[in-house]
């Protein structure tokens, strides 16, 4: 019910709602904690999406899902690269082909160059983290192209 309400009603207090019964229940089920992390993360609410995501890694320390969302809130709001980079890391050494981390791990480049930091990776890791995402996910070229096209540009 909780995906149902995100994904097709957008209405994440009722996700929150059946994600949070979802763990009372079951209280080791990392992907309940890792959606109601979404949850968090999509209203805004850092801190919470941030917890939700720590225990999920705790829970089962290889679901990507919730490394590449904790990954994506150090990168994308709190310009915190080195973590970002170590969860992407940690990602990518369980799923060496993902195509959206290999993207995201891209855009951390531009992204710190951005926003006035150094970046903790060089341009040609950028580069070759970019074209492993479009070559292992041809349909993930055209699905991205806002974010493939903001690194094309400084490569």
């Amino acid at each position: 019910l909780g995906v149902m309400n995100v994904e097709h009603l957008h209405d994440f207090e009722k996700a929150k709602y059946h994600y949070k019964k979802s763990i009372e229940i079951k209280p080791d089920n990392c992907i309940a904690w890792s959606n109601l992390g979404y949850v968090y993360h999509e209203t805004d609410d850092l801190e919470n999406a941030i917890s939700c995501y720590v225990k999920a890694i705790e829970i089962d320390p290889s679901y990507i899902f919730a490394k590449c969302n904790l990954a994506n809130i150090y990168n994308f709001n709190m310009n915190n690269f080195e973590k970002a980079k170590k969860y992407y890391d940690e990602c990518l050494a369980i799923e060496s082909n993902s195509a959206i981390v290999n993207l995201n791990y891209a855009l951390m480049y531009p992204q710190a160059k951005d926003n006035g930091f150094a970046s903790p990776i060089s341009f040609d890791e950028a580069k070759s983290h970019y074209l492993s995402a479009i070559t292992n996910d041809r349909s993930f070229k055209s699905s991205r192209l806002d974010e493939l096209f903001n690194l094309k540009i400084i490569l």
